[in-house]
């Protein structure tokens, strides 16, 4: 237990579990290589589909969290073979735009990491007044 208390083990561990950031960065580098139909591509493709979140997003550890998620894994899945119109990547698109704050960036901080509701959480951008 004493290693899980170094300052750079967020989630009290020492290695990253799978996720859907670095998953997508593998599945892409794969679809580039012309390896999108290989077995470890589609393991990736499939692994990534079990962890899309129920709102659409997918959560990503090495960015500010779903917005950088979502925004890893849609070009990976499209990349390795997945139709921009299929359910899934339109469930993702829709799960952007709802986020979106109206000076166009999504806003979202690393409170995310923890909170899932509310300001800053599960996605969810502080939205500035309109007008501002």
């Amino acid at each position: 237990m004493l290693i899980t208390k170094l300052p750079f083990c967020d989630f009290g561990a020492v290695i990253d579990p799978p996720s859907a950031d670095v998953t997508a960065h593998v599945v892409e580098m794969l679809a580039a290589e012309g390896k999108a139909g290989t077995e470890e591509c589609r393991r990736g493709v499939a692994w990534l589909l079990a962890a899309q979140e129920p709102d659409g997003s997918w959560f990503g550890r090495w960015g500010a969290n779903h917005v950088y998620g979502t925004g890893g894994v849609v070009p990976a899945l499209v990349a390795a073979g997945t139709e921009p119109q299929s359910p899934v990547i339109r469930r993702a698109v829709r799960w952007l735009e709802q986020h979106q704050n109206p000076d166009g960036g999504w806003g979202e901080d690393l409170r995310s990491y923890t909170t899932p509701t509310g300001s800053g959480g599960a996605g969810r951008p502080r939205r500035r007044p309109r007008g501002r």
